[in-house]
């Protein structure tokens, strides 16, 4: 971090933050009306899902609404509404936290190591402020950069708790704890172990547990809507099959087979991707930390779901992991290009009142494969700067030693 003040992050940041502020404020008094959330760029899932969650009611999630976000989410999405009156206050309030946690995340990158100008980057490029209110993911965002913050300082409990909290926002901080549990029992660490045990419990398993004792077919729901999602058409899947395959076999069961094809691929990558980093935390040549990092990548590149605000997920990943600086600036880069294509897409024509505007198809398939390719060239140098690609070698000297332990960051150069 040498060159770079805190208190430059630290302004930068708050700019970023207001810029968030600012580009989705307009949509707080706006009623849903002639797609003006989509023409003003200020479309925000806390705004859409007010009524469709039965949040203007008090609906209790997971026993008087469904809800396809994990138990976390929409516990906090019902906190919010219990605690505020109107859609105005629940917007409000909702931002005002989740850049709480925007602003958390940064500090925790800070805190983690990761180089200055590189934290600066992430407060410059406009990943937070086009994406950070979109959603709910900063939660598991903020959790995910924390916990492992704390496991390099040697906090194994409250690091896993707080990987277990994140997974019950968002799935992928989960994705950390049995690489991290499978590293503390190689080295026979049986307290460190147990501690990522029982964080991973009280954070993980405990909130899924209340809800689905509270009700279990709500809670089931979630997944069984994850599981019965089409491919995205913001996935390489979706470009793949729809663009190149269909006019090649055009009798081929399109609308539901491939889905089901889809998920097998997609689930043996990622069996094959835990078997691979698995044994080689096994083998004490790779950190459990870094592990969790790499899967939670390739479950990104290889899901069927690219919801736009995962790049907040991916971006301090890369950061942390050490990515090389041009793959993660033209992928932030291709992401934006997104951004700015999908809300057009969303726009009806001139003229119509509902539909897609076909005549930004092309444009929004360039910017989503560009983004996907730029992620995949960016979790390629994770890969090689820890040595993965290398089959019954040791890492190289950038790689964590045969212990296992901390290696610096990279230059941001």
């Amino acid at each position: 971090m040498k060159g770079i003040p805190w208190w430059v992050v630290a302004v930068a940041a708050a700019i970023s933050l207001g810029a968030a502020w600012l580009l989705k404020e307009p949509c707080i008094d706006t009623p849903w009306n002639d797609h003006f959330q989509y023409r003003q760029y200020c479309y925000s899932d806390v705004q859409a899902l007010w009524t469709g969650k039965g949040l203007d009611g008090d609906a209790v999630q997971y026993v008087e609404a469904d809800n396809e976000y994990p138990v976390l989410t929409g516990w906090f999405m019902q906190g919010v509404a219990f605690l505020t009156t109107g859609l105005h206050d629940y917007m409000v309030l909702s931002f005002v936290l989740l850049l709480a946690c925007g602003a958390g995340t940064t500090l925790g990158l800070w805190r983690a190591g990761v180089p200055g100008e590189l934290v600066l980057a992430w407060c410059i490029v406009p990943t937070l402020p086009i994406h950070g209110l979109t959603n709910w993911d900063l939660i598991a965002v903020v959790c995910a950069v924390w916990g492992w913050v704390l496991w390099r300082r040697g906090h194994p409990l409250w690091s896993a708790l707080l990987f277990g909290l994140g997974g019950s926002a968002k799935l992928y901080p989960a994705f950390f704890l049995p690489f991290l549990f499978l590293g503390a029992l190689k080295a026979r660490d049986r307290r460190t172990a147990a501690r990522v045990f029982l964080g991973g419990f009280l954070g993980l398993g405990l909130p899924n547990l209340v809800a689905a004792w509270m009700s279990w077919d709500g809670w089931f729901a979630t997944w069984v809507f994850h599981a019965g999602r089409h491919p995205d058409f913001e996935t390489p899947w979706q470009a793949f099959f729809e663009h190149f395959l269909r006019p090649v076999f055009p009798d081929y069961d399109w609308d539901t087979s491939w889905r089901h094809l889809v998920d097998r691929i997609s689930l043996t990558a990622m069996l094959a991707t835990t078997v691979w980093l698995g044994t080689r935390v096994w083998n004490r040549r790779l950190d459990g930390l870094v592990a969790g990092g790499a899967f939670s990548l390739a479950f990104l590149l290889v899901n069927k779901v690219y919801s736009p605000q995962y790049t907040l997920w991916a971006v301090p990943l890369l950061l942390l992991l050490g990515a090389a600086w041009r793959p993660l600036l033209l992928f932030v880069t291709a992401d934006f290009a997104n951004f700015l294509v999908r809300y057009r897409l969303f726009t009806p024509p001139a003229g119509q009142s509902e539909g897609w505007n076909s005549a930004w198809d092309d444009w929004s398939l360039l910017a989503i494969n560009a983004r996907w390719v730029f992620l995949a060239w960016a979790t390629w140098t994770v890969v090689r700067r820890y040595g993965l690609e290398r089959i019954g070698e040791a890492p190289g000297p950038k790689g964590p030693d045969a212990k296992g332990q901390d290696t610096p960051l990279p230059e941001a150069a």
